[in-house]
């Protein structure tokens, strides 16, 4: 699992594929720790593109938001989720939870996706 979260401080060219978590799953393993190596091998391209906004945007370089969710930003988000905080529509969402969060809020295409089937 540490091999795992220091693929996070790795920049693109250096990072190996997600698939040495293969090596976690056994025939006798939960059926949730399956899928969730599936879904972090399926989704790595999603799971690391901070790194790929970060280039795009040199000016984020240094905003903390995209790497790290602090103990505190997930209180909020719990708060939100319970309230639901007016959130109906995907563009609702977006604008609350920038402005409530104070970051930048990137919402995966593959969500938008899932949200429109």
């Amino acid at each position: 699992m540490t091999k795992f979260y220091y693929q996070f401080r790795l920049s693109p060219s250096k990072r190996s594929s997600l698939t040495f978590l293969l090596a976690l799953v056994t025939e006798n393993c939960h059926p949730w720790l399956k899928s969730a190596v599936n879904t972090l091998i399926k989704c790595e391209g999603q799971i690391f593109r901070f790194q790929v906004v970060m280039e795009q945007n040199p000016a984020l370089k240094d905003c903390k938001a995209i790497k790290v969710v602090d103990e505190a930003t997930m209180r909020k988000i719990n708060k939100l989720y319970q309230t639901q905080f007016g959130m109906r529509t995907v563009e609702t969402l977006e604008m609350r939870l920038k402005t409530y969060l104070e970051c930048p809020f990137i919402i995966a295409p593959s969500v938008l996706e899932e949200l429109k089937s």
